[in-house]
């Protein structure tokens, strides 16, 4: 009779088997279409050509940096290191006297299959459009001048016009001044001459003066 063998024992052979024959390598199973996370591929200083250093999220592990660099470039890679680096503490223009302290930053380094090379730093920017981004700041440039120029001459015309209206109210105040003191001397001398002439029905007869030198003058002794 042959001899009974379990279902798990089963599994449990071609399992090993297969791992025997290839090396199995288990990825994320979470699908993401669009990405809200950036990776950074960094020129690190005393690496081989065999080693890449990566700038990724503070939330962001090994596993993730693996997957991601497997789906997407088809780029196999080992002994993936990480660290964390804390930023230094530094005070603000936005609110003095405090002290903060930037996010920190998190570095991977890799080491991949085939090695990888830097391409030499182009000599010359055109393909990239440098000449066009100059153009496009010297026009920021100048726009920043004449909006200047606009407002100093704006500033200054306010201050004219400013000089002018102030100019105004102050001879405005003094010829109104000038008139108040006319009406003031006018009513002065109107009242002068009503105490010296006296009313029509009050008036009285005074006697009839003689000078010294009239012959019908006498002095009585």
């Amino acid at each position: 009779m042959p001899r009974y063998v379990p279902q798990s024992l089963l599994k449990y052979r071609e399992t090993v088997k297969a791992l025997n024959q290839e090396k199995i390598i288990d990825f994320g199973r979470k699908k993401i279409f669009l990405p809200t996370f950036t990776i950074a591929l960094l020129r690190g200083k005393g690496l081989n050509p065999y080693q890449a250093r990566f700038l990724v999220p503070l939330n962001f592990s090994k596993f993730d940096l693996r997957d991601y660099l497997y789906h997407l470039y088809n780029l196999k890679v080992f002994n993936i290191r990480s660290w964390v680096r804390q930023m230094p503490v530094r005070a603000t223009t936005a609110q003095p006297g405090k002290l903060f302290r930037e996010e920190s930053k998190k570095y991977m380094t890799v080491e991949m299959e085939h090695p990888f090379v830097w391409p030499e730093k182009p000599r010359s920017f055109e393909p990239w459009g440098k000449s066009e981004k100059s153009k496009i700041e010297a026009l920021s440039v100048e726009e920043n001048v004449t909006s200047l120029n606009f407002r100093k001459q704006y500033r200054e015309r306010l201050q004219t016009d400013a000089s002018k209206i102030l100019s105004a109210v102050a001879s405005n105040r003094r010829i109104q001044g000038a008139r108040k003191e006319e009406t003031t001397i006018v009513a002065d001398e109107g009242i002068g001459s009503e105490q010296e002439t006296p009313q029509k029905g009050s008036r009285k007869k005074l006697p009839k003066m003689r000078r010294f030198d009239d012959p019908g003058y006498k002095i009585k002794i």
